[in-house]
């Protein structure tokens, strides 16, 4: 399979689209939803997804509190998936090098102009995520080419 932006979309929507009194739950469904989009990917040998970093903490942070200046919005959620991505790991993976921000200016955006119970940023978001994982570097040890080690993107 390959990452598919629009598979985030739906549970974006639902983590957004009603107010909930506690951030806990709205993290919750933000790193499992990316969670899931995630388990479909693989690197240049066709190794698949083992796990993330499971950023929840980080993720759980950015909603605990309003913030009233939407680049920091934008700045503290792209550091939470971009702290995520560097415990990506893949079958026959040596290492994962996430990419710097590239999130962060679709984010940011989103934040600026569309309204975050919307399906419009829920499309935006799920564009951000997919552009910073496919933007992620993964050194491989390919067993198919005797152990030959290279790097490649996730997709």
């Amino acid at each position: 399979m390959a990452l598919t932006p629009a598979a985030m979309v739906p549970g974006f929507i639902e983590a957004f689209s009603t107010p909930v009194p506690d951030s806990t739950i709205t993290a919750i469904k933000v790193v499992e939803t990316i969670t899931q989009y995630l388990s479909a990917g693989m690197n240049a040998a066709f190794g698949g997804f083992v796990c993330w970093g499971f950023p929840y903490a980080q993720v759980e942070a950015v909603f605990r509190t309003p913030v009233p200046e939407p680049s920091l919005f934008a700045s503290n959620f792209t550091g939470a998936i971009i702290s995520g991505l560097a415990g990506l790991y893949t079958t026959f993976q040596i290492t994962a090098v996430p990419a710097g921000p590239v999130m962060y200016p679709i984010v940011l955006n989103a934040v600026l102009t569309v309204k975050p119970n919307s399906t419009p940023f829920a499309i935006e978001l799920a564009s951000a995520v997919h552009a910073q994982a496919t933007a992620t570097v993964i050194t491989v040890s390919d067993p198919k080419l005797l152990g030959t080690v290279y790097p490649g993107p996730f997709f």
